[in-house]
């Protein structure tokens, strides 16, 4: 049995007290508080939905789960995850450390059926759907403005056509991650351009649905592949601390106890201005030079070790392979910093007044600070020829050995 995605939208929107066990049983229609006679009045479809029948519920912190069946035994999995620990535990879900993951699968292997398998929910909750379907086999259904979860799955549990992820506009949340599902976007409902990016987790009213119960669709623009960058605001690692540091600082947000920005989006967007992207900017910059400096320093000194041990035409390799592999780490620091840049003048761009003009503003702000790091990566390429004199000196005066003369003296007599 098949719902139209308005029905998806309704079972996705299902909450019940955490407890309250006793509405075990009871169906749909009468978990939504519909009469006999409006559930008779409505269409076909309406009564298949409401003829479902709650089987069973999982409740865990900030997330739960609900199981309905019908007749032939077909099952509807729903996952919901409170909206207000959705930021809190984003990044905890998409990088797989999250138990409520297993804890979701494990959900649905238990209450599986005979028949076919559905799954649904908003946000995050869409997440652990996707995630528990792929323990299914061959699950469908419609999950709403979800992150996608395939790069927590193999490659064949990742591949989930059955399933439809419809995202929000202007959602930051659907975006994130890696999809193995199918992704299809809800046509804006206000004008175009005219609405800020959206951290918040999607609800019914983000969508419209045509006569025949069918979400209407638009078409993607280049804010969701923009706003697909922000899953560098995920990951761990020296350059995203220095660069999310970098903004924290320039916010004010030092003091909040923010360690990354997925943490203060709004905050940032709300203080940082125009004087504040350029301080960041600046203060990236500083620590690429910080970086740098390290790597210079480390080359200069296992190049002076080795000219201590090593005679001029070995030498001469030994520069050219070290400093080829010092140039290799300097760039990719810069690769790695202008990356994670990137990502955090999406967020502050996409979330402030101007987000309209992301494109031009964006290539703008990037040259910025790009201009300055590739500056001194370009001054690490000549100091290290500039050093090669000095080593060949070290290694030849190391090469060159003193005789060790003996002089006798014969004294003549008178």
């Amino acid at each position: 049995m098949k719902l139209t995605d308005r029905e998806y939208l309704t079972l996705a929107s299902i909450t019940l007290p955490v407890d309250d066990d006793g509405k075990m049983g009871m169906t749909v229609r009468e978990l939504l508080g519909h009469s006999a006679a409006e559930a008779e009045a409505g269409t076909q479809a309406d009564r298949r939905l409401h003829d479902l029948v709650l089987t069973d519920r999982w409740i865990a912190q900030d997330a739960t789960g609900y199981a309905f069946n019908n007749e032939h035994d077909d099952r509807w999995f729903i996952f919901s995850y409170t909206p207000e620990a959705s930021l809190k535990e984003l990044k905890a879900l998409l990088s797989g450390e999250s138990s409520l993951l297993g804890r979701a699968a494990e959900f649905l292997r238990a209450g599986r059926g005979s028949g076919a398998c559905f799954v649904t929910g908003f946000g995050l909750g869409g997440a652990l759907a996707l995630y528990a379907a792929a323990y299914c086999g061959d699950a469908g259904g419609v999950v709403f403005d979800a992150p996608g979860i395939a790069h927590l799955l193999d490659a064949q549990q990742a591949n989930s056509p059955g399933i439809r992820n419809i995202a929000a506009d202007h959602s930051v949340i659907s975006p994130l991650g890696s999809h193995g599902e199918t992704v299809e976007f809800a046509k804006p409902l206000g004008e175009p351009d005219g609405e800020a990016a959206r951290l918040g987790q999607a609800g019914p009213h983000m969508y419209e649905t045509d006569a025949a119960g069918r979400i209407i669709l638009g078409e993607p623009d280049d804010t969701f592949g923009l706003l697909s960058k922000l899953n560098v605001l995920l990951e761990d690692g020296p350059v995203v601390d220095d660069v999310s540091g970098a903004f924290i600082r320039a916010a004010g947000l030092q003091d909040t106890g923010a360690k990354d920005l997925i943490h203060a989006l709004l905050p940032l967007s709300e203080r940082t201005g125009a004087k504040g992207i350029r301080d960041a900017l600046l203060d990236i910059a500083a620590k690429y030079d910080d970086h740098v400096e390290r790597i210079w320093l480390e080359w200069k000194q296992d190049m002076t070790e080795r000219a201590e041990k090593l005679g001029p035409g070995a030498l001469s390799v030994a520069f050219e392979i070290r400093s080829e592999a010092a140039m290799r780490e300097a760039s990719a620091v810069l690769e790695e910093m202008y990356r994670v840049t990137e990502a955090f003048l999406v967020v502050l761009i996409l979330f402030g007044p101007d987000h309209s003009r992301v494109a031009n503003r964006l290539d703008e702000l990037l040259e910025t600070v790009a201009g300055g790091m590739t500056a001194r990566l370009e001054l690490l390429s000549r100091q290290m020829p500039n050093e090669l004199e000095a080593l060949m000196d070290i290694s030849m005066s190391k090469m060159f050995v003193w005789p060790d003369l003996q002089f006798t003296f014969k004294e003549e007599g008178p």
